[in-house]
This record gives structure tokens, sequence and C-alpha cells, in this order.
């Protein structure tokens, strides 16, 4: 699985993983509570931004002094998709099914797709979130909202909430590729939000891989098939780092 294989990476003796990490005096002190205000120091040579949707934020707060930075030239936009599930009945499907995309629509349509239960979903559709205007904002909390009052995806659990009203919508896509649907058949599934370097109507932007300056290095944009590709982008992002060329070979990583 791809968790197992990227927990039990071995990059050498001396190489960790630390999720969350934070002062285990701070931890004792607060009852085992990380404050919102926890601050973790590191010195590194090296740093790779790969913060999903907050990483162009993060990447501007980390500009060097001399430039302003890569991530200030990106574009950002976050496109929310949701996901329905079927209410009972037997799967349709057996497999994957994609509807052809449409031109600059900011995603591949409204597809059906099938878990290792069997159990089938359909999405996501696309809708695209109001932009927070200041970006640069580092206070990763759920109060924190931009100057125009809109917070940042990564602050607003609301952000995930399934809009129910936009079923509709889902039932006139599904039934292009399958008309015998019934109604009343779709339930609120899942949402997430996809970290865009495109906005509405753009072509759709490739994920970016950028170093700015000595030691620091961005991956923005790295939506679907940002988890499937996740593997090779790591091979990728060390090879930039170390000079060494990617050998795109999974097992390496393991």
């Amino acid at each position: 699985a791809l968790g197992t294989t990227v927990v039990g990476a071995r990059r050498g003796s001396e190489g960790r993983l630390c999720v969350q990490s934070v002062d285990t005096r701070v931890l004792r002190e607060t009852g085992g509570c990380v404050p919102e205000d926890a601050v973790l120091d590191l010195n590194c040579d090296d740093v790779v931004n790969c913060a999903g949707l907050s990483a162009v934020r993060l990447g501007r707060a980390l500009a060097p002094p001399s430039s302003p930075g890569v991530c200030t030239t990106l574009k950002q936009a976050f496109a929310r998709g949701c996901y329905f599930g079927l209410a009972s009945g037997a799967p349709p499907f057996a497999r994957l099914v994609y509807p052809l995309p449409e031109k600059n629509l900011g995603g591949l349509g409204v597809h059906a797709t099938v878990d290792l239960a069997g159990r089938v979903r359909f999405g996501p559709d696309v809708e695209w979130l109001p932009s927070p205007v200041d970006q640069s904002s580092l206070h990763f909390t759920t109060a924190t909202q931009s100057s125009a009052g809109v917070p940042h995806p990564d602050d607003d659990p609301r952000a995930y909430d399934v809009d129910e009203t936009r079923a509709n919508a889902f039932y006139e896509a599904i039934r292009t590729y399958w008309p015998n649907l019934p109604d009343d058949a779709l339930v609120p599934d899942y949402a997430g939000v996809r970290p865009k370097l495109s906005g509405p109507g753009d072509p759709s932007a490739d994920f970016c891989l950028k170093a700015d300056g000595p030691g620091l290095w961005h991956a923005c944009g790295i939506e679907s098939p940002g988890l499937t590709a996740s593997l090779a982008l790591g091979e990728e992002l060390a090879a930039m780092v170390t000079g060494i060329p990617a050998v795109h070979n999974v097992t390496a990583w393991r």
C-alpha cells in the first residue's frame, strides 16, 4: 500500500519521519494538547515546501529577502469537488467509468469510481471557491480570514461539506453514461479541495516543482492525480535537491 511504502521508506540511518511535531515540553505543559501558537524551530540545509493547499502561501512567506520568490508569480485557485454515493442497490459498474472531459472544465467530469469493497461513488464535480485575498497569512486557525472575510480552505472545515443541492447536476451528468440511474438514488458522500494553479475557464496548469534560491524548493498545485504520482514526484524533488538523477523506480523508496 502507498502508506506502507512511504512510512516504511529507508533513506539512511539518520532518516526520520516526524508528523505534526511539537516540543514535548509544550505537550507536557498543555496536557497533550497542541496550542495554536506552538512554534517548531528547525535548522535545515534544504527545505522542500509541499504543504498542499497552503503551499503557495507558505512559499510566499518563505521567499528569499533578495527576491519576491517564485510563488508570488503563481496563480492560486481552489476547486471543491463533491462525491455522491449510491444509497442502495447492486453496483452498476465493476470498473471505473470516465466521461469525455469538457474543455477547460477544471476537472475530468463526474465519473464513477469503485472502491475495494465494490461500492460505487460518483464525482468529483468542480465548484470554484472564493479565493482569499491575503494568501501569505500563515495563521493556521479556523478563525483566520483574509481581508475580504474569506477563510483559506486549510483554515475552514466547512470547505469539506457536501452541498446536497448539487445532486441535481450529478443526476444529469451520470445519466449521460448511465441512463437508468433511479431518482433519489444518490446520497452525499464526501468532498475535497484541489489546490489549482489555474482558474475558471483557464487551461489546466501542470504541477509546479521549482527551486527558489539555494536550499529551497516548492511543490505547488499538486492536485489530482498528485497522490497517485506522489512517489514519482518525490523522486523528482529528491533529484532536484541532491543533484542525483531520478531513477523512476518505486522500489527505490521501499
